[in-house]
């Protein structure tokens, strides 16, 4: 690029008026990208839900919590940054919420993670570093933008009541310009109002798994008195045990797989504990298994067996996943994905082998 021509490009760039445009095309841009990755995160809501968990922090229901609490943070403050209003404050929180990610970032790479961080859910897949790298972009851009601060509307607001007669030779304001001015001498209210209805919005799209088991009566597909034979025939009719029902290429088996794998281990439950019944969809099913607890299980290989469709479909009554409790070969309790209940699958299954244990120390003393 020619020196003059590199001239012209810094005196534009610099001169007052453009480089306000530019930190507030770019506020505005980084808005929408807030606005865009809250509404990518909420589509494949599930997989973020169970990213959050597989952590063990927490328990999945407060899990599920945290991924919808993250959205609507993310969305609000992508609506913040976009009208401009009370810019410290949201850039503040911005800055604060991007350098504490990118925090979480570097330790994630610290222990060799490359696994996406679900920034923008399964559609936009980023590694760590990859995150990184949009985190430092956007506290750049945020940077400048917080430079030259405007606010959406605040133009059409030139007096404090909105509705100053135009003096002789003024033109008169437009409904919309007027409009404009009433939104931003009331825009505490505005904003309170677009928060309120965002939030609610997202848990209305995509409640927590929460909701699902207040709301719903107790699943009862599973079809008890053809399964008898079956439990018999695995061992599953003796002690207590957790039982699930998957299909290999169902999509919600597979969540319904990894959110178990999670409760099996944050809760120490014995492997031995928990038996599944596939559906058999492939010649050599002990492969298809093994790939398949690998993928989706957190790498535990639990105890199963296949049942052909022609059996398996009347056994449940074609609903997949079902997470049903046996006592001694009783149904204690059935679940579909969204009602699972990890405390209490987790009290079902620890208790009796707590009990054994301390009867087996009595007996040994």
């Amino acid at each position: 690029m020619p020196a003059d021509l590199w001239t012209l490009t810094a005196r534009i760039i610099t001169s007052s008026k453009s480089y306000t445009v530019s930190a507030t095309v770019l506020r505005i841009l980084l808005g929408l990208f807030f606005c865009v990755s809250a509404v990518l995160k909420l589509v494949s809501v599930d997989d973020f839900e169970l990213y959050i968990f597989s952590f063990g922090f927490a328990a999945f229901d407060l899990c599920s919590l945290a991924a919808r609490a993250v959205i609507i943070g993310e969305m609000i403050l992508g609506l913040g940054l976009i009208s401009g209003w009370w810019h410290n404050f949201v850039n503040s929180v911005t800055a604060a919420l991007l350098v504490g990610f990118s925090g979480f970032l570097i330790w994630r790479m610290s222990v060799g993670d490359e696994g996406s961080c679900h920034c923008f859910g399964i559609l936009v897949e980023m590694n760590p570093a990859q995150s990184l790298l949009k985190n430092a972009v956007a506290l750049a851009v945020l940077a400048f933008a917080w430079s030259r601060p405007t606010e959406l509307f605040a133009a059409r607001h030139d007096d404090t009541s909105g509705d100053r007669v135009p003096e002789a030779g003024e033109p008169s304001r437009t409904g919309a310009q007027r409009f404009a001015a009433w939104l931003y001498r009331h825009k505490g209210t505005v904003a309170g109002v677009i928060s309120a209805v965002a939030a609610l919005a997202i848990l209305i799209i995509n409640p927590p798994d929460l909701w699902f088991r207040w709301t719903r009566g107790e699943s009862d597909d599973l079809n008890v008195s053809e399964f008898r034979q079956y439990a018999d025939s695995t061992g599953v009719s003796s002690g207590r045990k957790v039982v699930c029902f998957y299909s290999i290429n169902c999509e919600h088996c597979r969540r319904c797989a990894a959110k178990m794998a999670g409760i099996i281990r944050r809760n120490a439950i014995p492997e031995e504990s928990v038996f599944c019944f596939f559906m058999q969809e492939y010649v050599d099913m002990t492969e298809a298994v093994s790939i398949f607890f690998d993928n989706y299980g957190e790498g535990l290989h639990l105890p199963f067996h296949w049942i052909y469709p022609l059996q398996f479909i009347p056994l449940t009554n074609g609903s997949m996943p079902l997470v049903c409790l046996f006592d001694d070969g009783r149904l204690i309790k059935e679940y579909d994905r969204l009602t699972i209940d990890e405390a209490a699958i987790s009290e079902f299954i620890l208790p009796p082998l707590k009990a054994y244990s301390a009867n087996t120390s009595s007996i040994s003393r």
